[in-house]
């Protein structure tokens, strides 16, 4: 039990608490009764028992007495405590140690080789005397005073002599901490020199420098391989501020060679002293670089598929023959000796680690099932020799370093044996220890020849059982004919035939899993429409992985295809070329149109743009719709040339805008021979949930290759001779799979066999693992860029060093390997391109790449792309991402969300925003992706999201700029309906506190005519002619081109008169103007708005059928071009304009209508008015109560959209006049009087109605005098706001409106 605090210890030291605990005991704070100062106790635990424990804890007390150093912790005393527990004394030391003080980050460089110059100079006292620490990490090197100039080595109680003759430690025990071990202790060698504490030294190091241990893994054996087989990584990697002379010595103390090091820490110390610093070296930010190292090339080492077998002590103990502390550190003992021997006999690599577990690796095969088969024999046979251990067997990717593998494969295996033991501790079963556990795939290999216990999750091992041509498909060298498939061809041939026959457009889609056939039937369709010599247009594209985000990524590459574009042309030449290509079918006056938006498309800079085009650049809609257009027009004029048979490879990689196009296509292109023939894998339909279907769509779900069609083809490349045995048992493993018939073909004529179609990655991957290691190399590199590649990308990833000669002979070899395909034209100007033969093989060499290979790899693609001229941000953003290239990663993604922007490709946009922000982005650049993320929230009503990250973006963009402005206006439409009304202060502030940017001042009046139409219609008069003093002072500056700005203007200026203000003619005259700019800007959505805006400006100067005419018209259009914001403000002004014409064939679509948009369940400022119709409805049916509850809910959802609560004031009153109750009659109008009061004065259209019911009402509850003063108020502001207008047909409507003629009428009866 602990010591109680006042302890007395040896009658000298006192106890005054517990100052940490540990497995072997604890240590107290106490006082020396002999000094006065504070001191360190350490004392045994009381269950510590056994010569080991004891001795070792002697030997530190030896030791630390034979050592005087101020880095090593000082020697006081030892003894035994008066309970006979053993102590030892030490000083007390103040501060923290190493561990703790690299939670907080990496040190400086100076720091770093001041902490390691002191820390070699107390190890060198040791060393001199010829102790070994053994120990050296974080938690043992103490900072005195939190100093590292201080530091003090603590722990010596696994030291030791240097090559003593005798030992304390058994075989199965680790001596040291796993994670800093030097490899000779990793191995449980007897003889550890010097040279350890070095190694252990250099790791600490290395933590020091790049904020993480070199060695990282969840359980001790993992560590210890890869101590043993593992490369640290190059800390300049890491640290790319680390001078070369550094990281050169680090090198050579984390060499695997103990010869190679530094000899002892005296040798090391005159090294590191010996070191000089640059004036800069005192940075503290390790960032990953490789990419701009000179001479960065993949290291080479890819990996590889492996099995791996894993044993361990079953109870602690390791196969031995003699007891733990007799003998030698380590003593194999015959056992041990006997199963290695057989093991090695059995053709594998085996190792013995230091805590007593076995390792064994089953080298490559050109059989996955083989090499299996392999593995599982050895484990048997460990099981056999060593019935108490706990084995493990595993198959996957790993790389040899030395004699073992370190990767996924040996990392799987720890893993199932940890979750093993940790279940035999929670529930001891005999079960538990008997057969050899294995992964799924193993278990997938090794199914047909051994006996294998399956739950579904876990798998066990118990015993092995007792016994027509398409020359440019080749296989094996020989052509193959395409098998199987004839069904198919005649329905995609019969396809085309009708659409040309009948000039109709047609659309197949082929869809099945990865392997089945898809390309092969591709190739034979068009293998035999050349053979019969159509005159038919061929256009093909395909999607990728990494260009799926792009818009019209389908259709650019058609173009460059088509036009002989090649990126790296120059801009001028590209566009030359497009234009040229354009002109052979349509007309001049068309082709300059269309030509330079399918440049835009392609990312090219058009030189001199139309008006068309620089009005399209400020609208993101219209720039989609044009871009669109252009690419219909240039395809019907391509059909009416020729048929045009569009094929479409790995539609589910396609980009949204691509399929849309599609789709738009076969819905125009009528009367035209226009055919679609996409291929993809299942997962299109959820990519893709609604895949053109408002078109003729026939889908063919490519089934398994039959029995007899696989037969024919293993016969055709075989040989007719084969043997029907051979024969059958491939069709029988390939299960219909075309691309595994394909391997078991190959492996049958090496005389192999493979199995079941789930291994076909490692069956690639086996056969991967046996090509040259330069091959495969290359294969590796190559894999980086996707399945298309060139050979001058393969060159840089490879290094500058490699030939171009030595690159095109590797090239050639992998394209004789039938591995990859030679294409006929190339991407990018004077480059060759590749494509591997099947995607699967693609996937399966790219998953050989070691991490970090993978991760440089995609620096080195991202500098050649950018070097060829690869233009598309999504590709480059995806290459930085996954080379850990945060910056340049977000740089690119805010490239591509900016052209989908442009392109209104929302769902591009949002993508890239999001793959952006996941990167890291920070300041600046984090603003513009949340201003453009913003631009979706819009549309979409995300009001919530939008509000949340509008207030994030104001504090990061630069006051005043474009996106600043732009989230300002985003902001002003969602605080109100997010019922935060009350935050817009915030905005009107940074309007009335800010300039705009030159440049800027068309964006800075878009965001002060937001908030300025939101604060109308919060009906906030004051602060909205306050913002509006500030609108009318930049205004002026705004160009006459920025037609889609001065829509905003207009629009708020409309808006204002129509809510607060008392000029209807000019809410009328600039609603036209809204509706004009936005139409002259071809923003259709915007020009939607515009016409709802007519709308109600009509029905406000009393042409109240042709607003209702304008919001049907929005409604209709709305609808077909799928925009439910403008369909639904549509719908909420229509129902007003029926609920104000009162007429009683349409009572029940307006009922109908305004509880439509309650149930959307939208902002307030949609249900509120909604409900306020809804009760003129109900009041007009005489549903007098209903329509009274309904005015309470409108009421209730109007705090933040008080610009219609004088409607619905009106409608209460006239219930009450219904009911005739005088004293709620007079407070009705009193609330109505109010309303119009805390609005200003002056509530718009709907002032005049509210202020002659007011008069009835008054007159009604018998005040006659108060009802002919609010009678002649309504006279005033009615023949005030006639007065402004002008045109007397006009004016004559306006004052035809029945609550006008009302007014005049009573005016003549209570004023005459």
């Amino acid at each position: 039990m602990p010591l109680s605090k006042g302890s007395f210890i040896a009658g000298r030291f006192t106890i005054e608490d517990l100052a940490g605990k540990g497995g072997m005991g604890e240590v107290y704070r106490a006082r020396d009764g002999v000094t006065g100062a504070e001191v360190a106790l350490k004392v045994l635990n009381e269950q510590t028992d056994g010569f080991e424990a004891l001795e070792r804890f002697a030997r530190e007390a030896r030791l630390l007495a034979e050592l005087d150093h101020p880095g090593i912790v000082s020697y006081l005393a030892h003894g035994q405590a008066e309970d006979g527990r053993a102590f030892l004394a030490m000083e007390w030391l103040a501060g923290q140690d190493l561990g703790q003080r690299l939670t907080r980050g990496p040190l400086t460089l100076r720091d770093c080789l001041t902490l390691a110059k002191c820390a070699a100079d107390a190890l060198a006292a040791a060393h001199r005397r010829g102790i070994v620490h053994r120990d050296i990490k974080p938690t043992n090197m103490f900072l005195r005073d939190d100093r590292l100039d201080r530091v003090t080595l603590l722990d010596f109680g696994i030291a030791r002599q240097a090559f003593a003759t005798t030992g304390i430690t058994g075989t199965g025990f680790i001596m040291g901490t796993p994670g800093y071990m030097a490899p000779e202790q990793a191995r449980g060698d007897f003889d550890i020199g010097p040279s350890a504490d070095v190694f252990s030294l250099g790791c600490v190091l290395f933590e020091c420098l790049t904020g993480k241990p070199p060695f990282v893994a969840r359980d001790p054996i993992a560590l210890l391989a890869k101590v043993l087989f593992e490369d640290v990584p190059a800390v300049e990697s890491i640290r790319p501020d680390t001078p070369p002379e550094l990281a050169a010595l680090l090198a050579r103390m984390l060499d695997k060679n103990a010869l190679a090091r530094p000899a002892d820490a005296v040798v090391l110390h005159e090294e590191l002293a010996a070191l000089v610093l640059p004036p800069s070296g005192d940075t503290s930010s390790p960032q990953a670089s490789n990419a701009s190292i000179p001479g960065a090339a993949l290291s080479g080492e890819a990996m590889q598929l492996l099995c791996v077998v894993v044993a361990v002590p079953g109870d602690a103990q390791a196969l031995r023959d003699a007891p733990a502390h007799a003998g030698t550190e380590r003593s194999p003992g015959l056992a041990r000796t006997a199963l290695r021997a057989r093991l090695i006999g059995l053709g594998v690599r085996v190792e013995w680690l230091a805590d007593g577990s076995l390792a064994v690796v089953v080298p490559p095969s050109q059989s996955a099932i083989d090499q299996a088969t392999q593995g599982a024999r050895c484990a048997l046979v460990i099981k056999e020799a060593w019935p108490e251990a706990r084995v493990a067997l595993t198959t996957g990717r790993g790389l040899f370093k030395n004699r073992l593998p370190v990767g996924e494969a040996i990392d799987r295996a720890v893993s199932l044996l940890h979750a093993r033991i940790e279940k035999e501790r929670a529930a001891p079963s005999p079960a538990e220890t008997m057969g050899v556990l294995i992964d799924e795939l193993s278990a997938k290999l090794l199914e047909s020849r051994f006996s294998i216990e399956s739950t579904g999750v876990r798998w066990r091992l118990h015993s092995e059982r007792a016994g027509g041509v398409d020359a440019s498909r080749p296989l094996l060298g020989k052509p193959t004919p395409c098998v199987g498939r004839e069904q198919e061809l005649a329905i995609l041939g019969a396809t085309i035939d009708g659409c040309i026959d009948n000039a109709e457009p047609r659309v197949v889609v082929v869809i099945s899993p990865p392997g089945v056939g898809k390309s092969r039937l591709k190739h034979e369709l068009l293998r035999r429409l050349r053979a019969r010599s159509l005159d038919l247009e061929l256009i093909e594209a395909r999607g990728t992985p990494m260009s799926s985000g792009s818009p019209y990524g389908l259709f650019v590459d058609v173009l460059r295809g088509l036009s002989d574009m090649c990126v790296g042309d120059p801009m001028p030449l590209q566009e030359e070329k497009l234009r040229a290509r354009v002109g052979r079918r349509l007309p001049p006056e068309d082709a300059g149109r269309v030509a330079e938006f399918l440049a835009v498309s392609c990312g090219l800079t058009v030189e001199e743009p139309s008006a068309a085009l620089l009005a399209a650049q400020s609208d993101p809609k219209l720039m989609s719709e044009k871009i669109q257009e252009a690419f219909l027009r240039f395809f019907r004029a391509e059909c009416a040339a020729r048929p045009c048979l569009l094929v479409l490879e790995d539609l589910h990689w396609s980009d949204p805008a691509s399929v849309r196009l599609v789709d738009a296509a076969l819905g125009e292109l009528k009367e035209l021979p226009f055919c679609v023939l996409a291929f993809a894998r299942p997962e299109v339909t959820t990519i893709f949930p609604r895949l053109w279907e408002r078109r003729s769509i026939q889908q063919i779900r490519l089934a398994a290759l039959g029995k007899k069609a696989a037969e024919r083809l293993v016969a055709a490349v075989l040989g007719a001779d084969v043997r029907g045995s051979v024969v059958a048992r491939i069709v029988e493993q390939a299960a219909g799979n075309a691309l595994f018939l394909e391997e078991l073909i190959r492996a049958a004529a090496e005389g192999k066999s493979e199995e079941h179609p789930d291994t076909v990655l490692a069956m690639l991957q086996a056969r991967l693992s046996c090509l040259d290691p330069a091959i495969r190399r290359v294969l590796c590199a190559a894999s980086v860029f996707g399945q298309t590649f060139w050979r001058g990308g393969v060159s840089a990833l490879l290094g500058e060093e490699r030939s171009a000669q030595q690159t095109d002979g590797w090239l050639s070899e992998i394209v004789q390997a039938e591995l990859v395909e030679k294409q006929p034209t190339s991407r990018f100007a004077g480059e060759v391109e590749y494509r591997f033969r099947h995607a699967l093989l693609r996937d399966a060499t790219y998953d050989l790449l070691a991490k970090d290979d993978r991760t440089l790899g995609h620096r080195l693609a991202l500098s050649y792309l950018e070097r060829a001229g690869e233009n598309e941000p999504v590709v480059l953003a995806a290459h930085a991402h996954r080379g850990g290239d945060m910056e340049r990663a977000t740089h690119h993604y805010l490239r591509a969300a900016e052209q989908s922007y442009q392109r209104d490709d929302h769902d591009g946009l949002w993508s890239s925003v999001e793959r952006g922000l996941a990167c890291g982005a920070s300041g600046a650049v984090r603003g513009q992706l949340l201003a453009l993320k913003l631009e979706v929230c819009f549309w979409r009503e995300g009001w919530e999201a939008q509000s949340r990250l509008g207030r994030e973006a104001l504090e990061l963009l630069p006051r005043g700029s474009v996106p600043w402005c732009r989230v300002l206006s985003f902001l002003a439409h969602a605080l109100p309906n997010r019922d935060m009304g009350e935050e817009m202060t915030v905005l009107e502030s940074a309007i009335w506190g800010t300039d705009p940017e030159p440049g800027a001042e068309a964006s800075y009046c878009q965001a002060a005519s937001m908030i300025f139409h939101m604060l109308t219609m919060m009906g906030r008069l004051e602060r909205a002619l306050r913002v509006r003093v500030r609108l009318d002072a930049f205004a002026p500056r705004v160009p006459e081109s920025a037609l889609y700005e001065l829509g905003y203007v207009y629009n708020g200026r409309s808006t204002f008169e129509y809510f607060l203000g008392d000029d209807p003619f000019l809410a009328y005259a600039d609603s036209i103007r809204m509706e004009a700019a936005f139409a002259g800007a071809s923003a259709r959505r915007w020009q939607r708005i515009g016409q709802i805006v007519l709308g109600i400006g009509l029905s406000a100067i009393g042409a109240a059928e042709e607003g209702e005419k304008a919001l049907r018209e929005v409604i209709r259009r709305g609808l077909d071009a799928n925009d439910p914001w403008s369909v639904t403000l549509a719908r909420m002004y229509l129902a007003r304009l029926l609920a104000e014409q009162s007429k009683p064939d349409q009572r029940e679509e307006l009922i109908t209508m305004a509880r439509q948009l309650i149930e959307l369940q939208g902002t307030n400022g949609v249900v509120g008015p909604a409900y306020g119709a809804l009760s003129r409805g109900l009041l007009a049916e005489g549903r007098l109560a209903e329509a009274w509850e309904a005015t309470e809910n409108a009421l209730a959802r109007m705090e933040d959209f008080r610009c219609w609560r004088p409607e619905v004031h009106r409608t209460r009153i006239e219930i009450r006049l219904r009911e005739g109750d005088p004293e709620a009659i007079r407070s009705a109008a009193e609330a109505g009087l109010r309303c119009i009061t805390h609005l200003g004065g002056c509530v718009g259209h709907s002032e005049i109605p509210l202020r002659l019911v007011i008069a009835e009402a008054l007159a009604a509850a018998g005040d006659m005098e108060a009802a002919r003063q609010a009678l002649k108020a309504t006279l005033w502001v009615l023949e005030r706001r006639a007065a402004k207008i002008e045109d007397a047909a006009f004016k004559a409507r306006y004052l035809a409106v029945p609550e006008h003629v009302r007014a005049r009428e009573l005016g003549r009866g209570w004023l005459s």
